[in-house]
């Protein structure tokens, strides 16, 4: 999943659009403040990036609001 949003094969570093382009395509009508939520979530550093660790951590910690 990863690596179908991640552009930056290079440096293995989702962007925050690629991010958006990801949680669009699963959940088309997300809003705005629910894909912050989940950037937040993802992006633990708060780097504006996710890297493949960050994303395949959040999927074992619970979305905080």
């Amino acid at each position: 999943m990863f690596d179908l949003y991640c552009k930056d094969e290079k440096r293995l570093k989702m962007s925050i659009q690629g991010f958006t382009e990801f949680v669009k395509f699963y959940h088309e009508k997300a809003a705005d403040h629910e894909i912050d939520s989940l950037r937040r979530h993802f992006d633990q550093t708060q780097k504006g990036y996710i890297t493949r660790e960050e994303f395949v951590e959040a999927f074992g910690r619970n979305v905080r609001e």
